[in-house]
């Protein structure tokens, strides 16, 4: 009999050596009976992946010729509208210049004359004019100045020292001036001078003794607009002035420096060209 002790299996004689017992184990039906170092290989490979390897050069540079385009586009349509926008500028200002032209002051002298000697002093010397001023423009003009002066020179060098003149005048801040309404005047009173080292400077010898000039007057008005506060105006002029004998109230001749010149023997008109200017 054999004790429950005893190991049981095929080798139960040999000793009781389990390692060796193989018992016989069925195949499951459908499993493969290849040994495991014999398993077919995994796919590794993707089509579709192979698929976009190939055809992302072309569709980047296809990206690329779009970017391209569109750039090239926005381009053309920025230089489009800034030439439509600086056109439409271009017709505001003008159209806005137009309406300045037709509504700005305008003034101008109605009416200019001398009311003293020509006189030699210690500043130097000096002439009264009387102006009659007219504004003939739509609107009124305001903070009007007036300022003159005596310049010794050709009438080029005068016209050029006009504009000079004039434009420091209207550039200034006016602290005091009148208002000039449309269709009315005013009358004013000036000096015109010029200084003693300007007549040193300029004078020329006369055939005689003595030194002389041909003196010109240079007249300003300036005046601003009630419309447009940033606009500056002004009316310029040039008179040439000059000394006729008793003998012969027609003939000029030029001054001598230091001998007064009474009202009645003074020649006054104004420059034959570009004597009298309005901007």
């Amino acid at each position: 009999m054999t004790s429950n002790r005893d190991p049981i299996g095929p080798d139960a004689e040999s000793g009781g050596r389990v390692a060796d017992y193989k018992p016989d184990i069925p195949v499951a039906p459908g499993a493969s009976a290849l040994p495991l170092s014999q398993t077919p290989h995994r796919i590794t490979g993707n089509p579709g992946k192979d698929w976009w390897d190939k055809t992302k050069p072309f569709a980047e540079m296809a990206g690329i010729a779009l970017l391209a385009v569109y750039t090239g586009y926005t381009i053309m349509m920025y230089y489009a509208n800034k030439e439509a926008a600086d056109a439409a500028k271009k017709a505001a200002d003008t159209a806005s210049k137009q309406l300045e032209l037709a509504q700005r002051p305008w003034l101008s002298w109605q009416d200019l004359k001398l009311t003293s000697a020509f006189i030699f002093d210690n500043e130097g010397a000096r002439v009264g004019m009387q102006a009659l001023i007219k504004n003939s423009g739509n609107s009124p003009a305001v903070a009007v100045t007036i300022d003159s002066e005596i310049f010794l020179g050709d009438p080029d060098p005068a016209i050029d020292e006009r504009e000079r003149f004039c434009k420091g005048l209207s550039g200034n801040k006016p602290t005091y001036g009148q208002t000039v309404f449309p269709s009315t005047t005013t009358q004013e009173f000036e000096w015109a001078r010029v200084k003693t080292k300007d007549l040193n400077a300029r004078a020329s010898p006369g055939l005689g003794h003595g030194r002389i000039i041909g003196p010109n007057i240079i007249t300003c008005i300036a005046y601003r607009s009630t419309f447009d506060s940033t606009a500056r105006y002004y009316t310029g002029a040039i008179l040439t002035v000059s000394r006729s004998t008793p003998e012969n109230p027609r003939l000029s001749l030029v001054i001598t420096v230091g001998e007064n010149v009474p009202l009645e023997r003074l020649i006054f008109s104004f420059l034959p060209v570009g004597a009298i200017v309005a901007k």
